[in-house]
């Protein structure tokens, strides 16, 4: 369980490097410009890091009080909204447009799990727990290819 924490934790760093190969210029006469769009996706990892890390916890300390019902459920409400900040921005580049749209229909996917993760953390039964956190943590591992731009795509 650990080493698939690692493994989570690891997708925000290799998605904002893959984001910064987008282009960092200022004076690009979009709307949105690429330093916001990274900065969106930042935003979009914390709520499912710190489910990842609330899940690591628990695993490692059973007998540990569980992460409240309502800061749980306010990370689940906190990566939709982030995940309709992102699909709402304005981006001139093509390339971006692509970029958010294969992180946005990924990021999709790891919502729900979220929410499944959140419910089995709450329960305080180890065996959800554990049936919860193997997808919820594989979708996030989808994160980093989705974000990375491909020519063939």
């Amino acid at each position: 369980m650990a080493s698939r924490l690692t493994v989570a934790m690891a997708v925000g760093a290799v998605v904002c490097v893959a984001l910064v190969g987008c282009g960092e210029d200022e004076a690009q006469s979009g709307p949105d410009s690429p330093s916001r769009y990274v900065s969106a996706v930042e935003a979009l990892l914390d709520p499912p890091a710190q489910i990842a890390a609330s899940i690591s916890e628990r695993w490692r300390h059973p007998e540990a009080r569980a992460p409240g019902a309502d800061r749980l459920d306010r990370l689940v409400s906190e990566a939709g909204e982030r995940l309709a900040a992102l699909r709402a921005l304005r981006l001139e580049d093509a390339g971006l447009r692509r970029s958010r749209d294969r992180l946005a229909t990924a990021y999709a996917a790891v919502v729900p799990r979220m929410r499944t993760a959140a419910d089995a953390l709450t329960s305080g039964d180890r065996a959800a727990l554990l049936a919860a956190a193997d997808p919820f943590l594989d979708s996030l591992r989808s994160l980093p290819s989705a974000a990375a731009s491909s020519s063939s795509r």
